[in-house]
């Protein structure tokens, strides 16, 4: 049985507690709360959201904002931006993987199309061989073939 979250590594629980006050006053040193969305200025990841470091582990910052005025953040759980800003890390709401992908859906952001990675970059499909799900080589079908290869 396939996992739910092959491709990523599941985020981890968060709650107020699991940082020190000096963790807490480093945070909020790197947000900068003077406009509507109060944005993150530290360090971001390669896909816009931010990155805070404390007790030996990396966490995205939005998780750790909603952690500290929200409360708790269990495993599994998705924290979602209302404004679909990444640096923001105040408009936050809890919600399932299932939600994450309706509220991008209904954000217009999901792939669908030509914006598609399947249209985009049609040679980094898996095909023949090289597809996880194939049941016969190359040489196999060459072999059993009536068509000329």
């Amino acid at each position: 049985m396939r996992t739910k979250f092959k491709w990523r590594k599941m985020p981890l629980a968060l709650s107020k507690c699991d940082f020190s006050k000096k963790d807490i006053s480093r945070f909020w040193a790197h947000v900068d709360k003077k406009s509507r969305c109060w944005i993150w200025k530290a360090s971001c990841n390669k896909y816009g959201y931010g990155k805070f470091a404390a007790n030996g582990k990396d966490y995205r910052a939005h998780r750790v904002a909603f952690a500290l005025l929200r409360g708790a953040v269990s495993r599994g759980d998705c924290v979602l931006h209302k404004c679909d800003n990444r640096p923001c890390v105040r408009h936050l709401f809890l919600g399932s993987h299932i939600e994450n992908g309706a509220d991008m859906k209904r954000k217009g952001r999901a792939a669908r199309g030509d914006k598609n990675g399947a249209r985009l970059h049609p040679e980094r499909r898996a095909r023949g061989e090289r597809n996880g799900d194939a049941r016969l080589t190359l040489s196999q079908v060459r072999k059993n073939s009536n068509f000329a290869c």
